[in-house]
């Protein structure tokens, strides 16, 4: 139990850094059912300016760190392609990831560095079921070249959140204000100081470690799903 409130720690507190919110339009197939399902796309690849294709579409173009971008899936199979900014179409993609959507599902893709450095893509399918009244749902996704974190509750209780790349924790939660402090596991070195985090009832607060901790570009992307009520 305290590993898990550990891991929802993390999560409000890397939720106060407001990320670059982008919503796309995009069209969709002419299946009655396409466009009901949802795909987000999260950048988290430092110094990389990237155009992005979603099911052969246009590009979405010159999408940079940090990121946040929602645009309609399709049923069944959808691919997600990433070239350098300006790049032609039928060159090589740097990342690519096929991957199914059911109708009304909601799925995100990351493109991040793994534990080693290496850029990856990797899918997350988005937990929508009903929350309760006066709840709310967090999800926290390390998606980071760091190591994991420890948390520091109310400036007095040090919990450790054994939470590593590209591992996720969720928990559906009171909604209420924490204060939180993060840092890099086994170390003093703040990711972020006693944080005050307000969680809103009604919605799944999904927050991205990306970047490098160690090559100074670590942060967070923040995407917001509302859910369905009991």
């Amino acid at each position: 139990m305290k590993k898990l409130l550990a891991q929802l720690a993390v999560a409000s507190a890397l939720a106060i850094t407001a990320a670059t919110a982008v919503t796309v339009g995009h069209a969709a197939a002419e299946d009655s059912d396409a466009g009901l399902a949802s795909i987000t796309l999260v950048h988290g690849v430092p110094d990389l300016l990237v155009d992005v294709y979603v099911n052969g579409g246009p590009p979405i173009e010159d999408i940079s760190f940090t990121t946040v971008a929602t645009v309609p899936g399709e049923k069944g199979k959808n691919t997600v392609s990433i070239r350098a900014a300006n790049a032609p179409a039928n060159s090589a993609a740097l990342l690519t990831r096929s991957f199914y959507l059911r109708k009304n599902q909601s799925k995100t893709v990351v493109a991040h560095l793994s534990s080693s450095g290496s850029p990856k893509l990797t899918v997350y399918a988005n937990d929508q079921s009903p929350l309760t009244a006066g709840t709310a749902r967090l999800t926290v996704r390390h998606t980071a070249e760091a190591p994991a974190v420890d948390v520091v509750v109310n400036n007095a209780t040090t919990l450790v959140a054994d939470l590593t790349n590209p591992d996720q924790a969720k928990a559906d939660v009171p909604a209420d204000t924490y204060l939180v402090d993060v840092r890099a596991a086994g170390t003093s070195t703040a990711v972020l100081d006693d944080a005050s985090v307000t969680l809103d009832p009604g919605a799944n607060t999904i927050v991205y470690a990306i970047g490098s901790l160690s090559g100074g570009s670590f942060t967070v992307a923040v995407q917001v799903l509302p859910v369905r009520p009991f």
